[in-house]
């Protein structure tokens, strides 16, 4: 849809912990993407959650770099 546009380039809002990953698969169709962590995340307020998150957050990036998730 991006592509569609003529756009090169976008803006991603999501939990701070999820915007590598997405940078990442932007930047793998040829689209520069920009970061900008959700001000008023539920998960971000709860130190567990935030553990939990970043957790699984690290195993899906690393899923996605062995080519083994899309």
């Amino acid at each position: 849809m991006i592509k569609k546009r003529g756009a090169r380039a976008c803006l991603v809002v999501s939990d701070g912990f999820h915007i590598y990953r997405i940078k990442r698969i932007f930047s793998s169709q040829g689209i520069s993407a920009y970061g900008s962590p959700a001000p008023d995340s539920p998960i971000e307020a709860d130190p567990f959650q935030r553990a939990l998150h970043s957790w699984r957050e690290a195993f899906i990036t690393t899923l996605w770099y062995l080519g083994l998730r899309r």
